[in-house]
This record gives C-alpha cells, structure tokens and sequence, in this order.
C-alpha cells in the first residue's frame, strides 16, 4: 500500500531529482513534489502548502543546502529536513548535522534514502504528539490553576506529615489568613481544634484511598473556630506510597447549627407531643413519617409500623373522601370523622391539622383527638333530652286524657318512641275477686287477639305479681330459654315475643296493677329502657288512680243528683202510690236496674203494688202477695239485701237488690231492683 507524501525538493539538478523520485516510488511512497532551486522559490513554497518533508542539495550555483536550513528553520518548522548530496568533507556534514539537519546521505548511496525517511517521519511525528501533550498540559494546568483559584470552596494539598503544598484563595479567605504564604507555611494539624481529627482522616485516607463530607472543626486565623466538611484523596506513586493528599473545605458553620436548631427544634417538639394528652402525627405526601405514643396507641400501632404507612389507610371507608380531600386542600379547621384501628375497630375522632414548610418540603402536622366517650356523653344527653321530652309528652296527655283507659293508651302510644317493643300492656289487678282487667293494649305487628281475649285470674300472672308487689320490675331476658312458664307466659311466647319487662303501678304503696313492655328480640331491654318505662309507669299509676278517683266522684256526683231528684219529686207528690212511683223510677235510673217494684204490707201479706220493667215482669209481679213470714226478715233488715243469682233466667232476672222503705225507725215496705 503506497504512502502519500508531500516532498518540497530544494535541487538544480532534474536529473537528480528523478533519481531521488524513483528511490521513493521503490519505497512504497506515492510522492507529491515540488522542486526550487532558490531562496524565494522555497519561501514561496513554504507560504503555500504544508510539507512532510524536505530534501536539499548542499551545493547549488545560486543556493545552497545551509541556507535552505536556515529558512526552513527560521519558518519554525518541524518536520524532517534531510540533505542528499554528492561527496563533501567530513567536517561540512558534521556542521550540517550540527545546524539541525536530520540526516545526511550521499547521493551514490540513494538505498539509505527510503529508511532515514521512515525513520525520520516517525521522529517528527513523535515530535508532533509530544508537543500537542505538552501544549494541552500546559494548557490543562493553566485551566486547572484558574479553576483552583476561582472556585469558591477552599482547596489544597498537603503531605502526609500535614506541610502545605498548596492552596486557593478561596482556603485563605475562608481560614482568614492575611495572605497565601501565611496559609502554605502552616501546618495542616494546626487547623484541627482536636488534633486526633485530623489523623482519624489520614487513617480513613489509608484504608479507603478517600474521605467525603468529614464533619470536623477548624480553628480560623483569628481564632474563631468553625464546622467544616473535608473532602479529601491520597494521590499514589507508581509504588503505591502517597505522594500528596488534595481536597476541599467548605464552611459548613451555618449549616450545622441550622441543623442542631432543628434538632433541638424537634426534640422539643418530640418531647411536647409525648408529653401531649392528644395523638399528634406528622405526615408529607400522603405518609406518616412520625407520630407520638398517644396517637400510636389511640391506632393500635407500634410507631415502627406506622412510619411510611399512607394516612388513608387509618380512615374508615365512609370517611376516605372526606379526608382526603382536606389533606389536598390543606385544611386547617378542626373537623371530625371516623377512624380504622389496626383490629379493625372503628371510632370517631376530631382532628385540627396544619401544613409546615421545611428546607426539604411540606409536611402536615395534625392532633388527633379519640371523641367516643364525647359522642357517647352527647348521645346519651340527646337521648336522655328526648327521653325528659317524650315523657313530658306522656305526662301531658295523661293528664289530658278523660278516662283511666284513655291514659293508658296514650301512654302505649307515646313510649314506642323510646322503647323497642312490638306489644304494651296495662292490667288492673282485683285482689278482692283475683281478676285480671286489660285496661288497654298496643300491639306493632303482633296477633295478640289468642292473648287478651280471655280472662285471667291473679293466680296465673304468678310470679310476675309476686315480684310487682315488692316494688320491683320483672324482667324476662329470654322465653326461649324458660323451661316452666305460667299460662299467661306460654300465650305471650305462642304471640311471638321473647323478651318482656313488667313495671308495677302502684299507689300508696297499694299494686293497683303492671306496666308492661314486649319485644320479639331476645335481651332487648337495657337498663336505661327499663328507668324509662319506671318513670311512664309511675306517672301512669297516679293518672290512673285519679282517673278512678274522678270517676268515682262523677258517679257520686251523679248519684248526688238522682238523690235530689228523688227528694224534689217526693215533696210533690201527694199519694202514697205516687210517691213510690217516683221513687221506684228514679232509684232504677240511678242504679241501671232493668226492672223494679214496690212492696208493702197489705193484712198479713206483701203485696207487689207497683211494678217497673219488661211486660212479663211486670204481668208475672203486679199484686202478688206474699206471706209476711217470707220476706219479713229481709225487709225488716237496715241494710240492703243483694241477691246475686236468681231462679228467674226465663224472665231474664239473675240477680237483685232489695232496699227496706223506712222512716222514723217504722218500715213501709220494701223496693226491689
């Protein structure tokens, strides 16, 4: 493969250059070539074109090979410049070597010509690239000296013993050294306010070959001293051994009380939030990154577990949205929602956060309050505000009510609203004749007819009643699970009702009857139901007394006012006949009594002398007489008779009631009712 060449031949001889021109073409070069033969002709050359190569003759008629030299030289020029001449002396090629010619050879000895040219090549080439190293070293170290002393941090090197082989501006600025000799002619352990600092470096430099971002503190020319971060490498010889160590300095003072402010900023805060009654978290970008022992607690969380946890996750479902968009919007009011345990447990809580900007971003620092007792209190105060409400209600209309059955209905309506129950009842009890009395029922979805139509006798609301007359309610958690039931109990769990409470009306410490509540869920009364019911049936049993004491007064008050009917028409009337007259018909009035009549003594009978009713009776009884042996003792008694069954079914006559006419100890006979 040929190699190109640019060849500047200085010769006057054609001939020769030919000569020189077929040696190269045998060298595998492929020549291009320009020939002078004067000092302007290869200046001009020169001027015009870059050459890999001169070739000169030492002897010309109007030049010679010294002078073309001296030109090439003056030029500044470096590549090979060989003289090809005939024979000369000894001392002109010593000379010619002398002034810088890079080889001499005689023109009858042209085989040496092709390999000093390679030769020669190669050594200018060399020459080239050791002076394109040395140009951009020195232009590296021009660079790196402008770099060295511009930059704003403080560099330097030293040796291992600590000597000062250099340092910036900046070093001596940042030490306040008067100037860099001061600096260069200290020694590096100087500057460390605790010496051992300074060989913990070259030991870490030792073992790892660099130090990064050593936290030390140096002593300033003026005795100041300060935090510095030292970041230093060993620079090795080819043997391994350090030759120098270089690195840099930065003031890093502010930095590092800025960092101890914050860190005493928050163990303050950290020792506040502990002491803190309330759970206090500190969130950034959605995570927990901190949280004190309360909130961790309140959560049911070990702090390890919380810490990178997304907040969300300790928010109930139907809370979420609600959450997040106030952590979006950075809301800083307080506002409640519902909490998530790590059981799983959910609970209410009221949170007051607030967003606080740090060097590194935003973070959300947020009080977390558990409100369940608060919310229970003000449920149980609302509840017990409409509890005082609804009996209020109860009461009012209990008073309003016109009759004892009335009260007891309206008391049945009004407590479904605080009680849950499906059936209600209030009984009357009858000592005297041991009845049961329904006053009045309330059902919500349950067939009770199987159960209140029929009679019962006391005996068979044993031991309900047995419990009532000591004042206390019954409470009957579970029918299902009760093995012996009276008959009362088997018709209320056939009805569908498992659990029931029975509350005693009493008056005057006298049980007058019960207050009863029934539900079909199994333990559905809590004690607060059952104070509730107490107080209804305690208003309700002096409702119901008054109620009784009012009818009996109306009924007096009726009777009151027959009586003086009674007396008005007997002053008027002018018979005997028309006196009992009108005092058998009033006297029925008064009593309802279905039919009446008027005895009195005829000889030694008694005669039915007036008779009051249906057609039969009175057909049956006008004028009968009797013999006065047979109702003398009875008509002679000073009370009424009551006859309560009768032989007269036919005439539909069960039962009677005879009252003696007296007057000034004197009887005038008898009525009958």
């Amino acid at each position: 493969m040929s190699k190109p060449l640019q060849l500047l031949i200085v010769e006057d001889s054609e001939e020769d250059v030919e000569l020189i021109l077929m040696e190269l073409k045998h060298g595998s070069f492929d020549v291009t070539h320009q020939r002078v033969d004067t000092a302007p002709a290869m200046a001009a050359a020169l001027e015009q074109k870059s050459w890999d190569l001169i070739i000169s003759d030492y002897a010309m008629p109007q030049f010679d090979g010294l002078a073309a030299l001296k030109l090439y030289q003056e030029k500044g020029l470096d590549f090979p410049f060989l003289i090809v001449s005939g024979k000369i002396g000894e001392e002109h090629t010593v000379a010619a070597i002398k002034a810088g010619v890079h080889d001499y050879i005689m023109k009858d000895n042209l085989a040496r010509l092709v390999p000093a040219i390679e030769r020669e090549l190669k050594n200018s080439q060399a020459r080239l690239s050791h002076r394109q190293a040395q140009d951009a070293l020195r232009q590296s170290e021009a660079h790196y000296r402008g770099l060295f002393e511009r930059v704003p941090v403080g560099l330097y090197r030293t040796t291992p013993s600590g000597k000062f082989l250099d340092a910036n501006q900046a070093l001596v600025d940042l030490l306040t050294y008067p100037n860099r000799e001061s600096l260069l002619s200290t020694n590096v352990i100087e500057l460390y306010v605790d010496p051992q600092d300074r060989q913990r470096v070259v030991d870490i430099l030792a073992r790892e070959g660099i130090v990064t971002g050593w936290g030390v503190q140096f002593r300033r020319f003026d005795g100041i001293s300060i935090w510095v971060e030292n970041t230093a490498r060993a620079i090795l010889n080819g043997h391994g051994s350090v030759l120098y160590y270089e690195g840099s300095i930065q003031d890093v003072t502010e930095r590092k009380n800025a960092a101890q402010s914050l860190l005493e900023s928050e163990e303050r805060f950290r020792r506040l939030s502990q002491a803190s009654f309330e759970g206090i978290s500190i969130t950034s970008q959605g995570k927990f990154i901190d949280a004190n022992e309360q909130f961790t607690k309140m959560l049911g969380y070990e702090r390890a577990e919380l810490i990178g946890q997304p907040v969300i996750d300790l928010v109930a479902p139907e809370s979420r949205e609600l959450v997040a968009k106030h952590m979006r919007t950075r809301y800083e009011k307080p506002y409640e929602h519902f909490a998530l345990k790590k059981d799983g447990t959910i609970f209410p809580v009221e949170v007051h956060g607030k967003s606080i900007s740090y060097s590194w971003g935003t973070a959300r620092v947020t009080a977390v309050k558990d409100i369940t007792e608060r919310k229970r209190a003000e449920t149980e105060i609302q509840n017990h505000l409409n509890r005082l409400e609804t009996i209020r209600k109860i009461e009012l209309s209990i008073l309003a009510a016109q009759s004892a059955q009335d009260t007891a209905m309206t008391a049945l309506e009004h407590i479904q609203l605080l009680l849950p129950y499906n059936l209600g009842g209030v009984v009357l009890y009858d000592f005297d004749t041991n009845q049961v009395d329904f006053l009045a029922t309330y059902a919500v979805g349950q067939n009770i007819a199987p159960l209140i139509n029929r009679s019962y006798t006391i005996d068979e609301f044993t031991p309900y009643v047995e419990t009532l007359r000591t004042g206390q309610i019954y409470v009957m958690p579970d029918l299902s699970e009760e093995t012996e039931l009276n008959l009362a109990s088997e018709l209320i769990k056939e009805s569908g009702i498992r659990s029931f409470i029975d509350i005693p009306l009493i008056v005057r410490g006298d049980l007058i009857g019960s207050f009863s509540v029934l539900s079909d869920q199994p333990n559905a009364f809590e004690p607060t139901h059952l104070d509730i019911a107490n107080e209804v049936a305690n208003a309700l049993a002096l409702s119901i007394q008054q109620g009784r004491l009012l009818e009996t007064e109306q009924r007096r008050r009726k009777e009151m006012e027959a009586l003086e009917q009674v007396s008005m028409s007997l002053r008027q009337a002018d018979m005997r006949d028309e006196l009992f007259s009108i005092l058998l018909t009033e006297s029925r009035s008064l009593f309802n009594a279905d039919s009446g009549a008027i005895l009195t003594p005829l000889e030694d009978k008694y005669e039915y002398t007036i008779v009051q009713g249906p057609k039969n009776i009175t057909t049956l009884l006008t004028h009968q007489r009797f013999a006065e042996d047979e109702l003398a003792e009875s008509i002679n008694a000073e009370n009424p008779v009551f006859q309560p069954d009768l032989p007269f079914d036919k005439l539909g006559v069960v039962s009677a009631i005879l009252l003696p006419i007296r007057f000034n100890q004197k009887t005038y006979g008898a009525m009958i009712l």
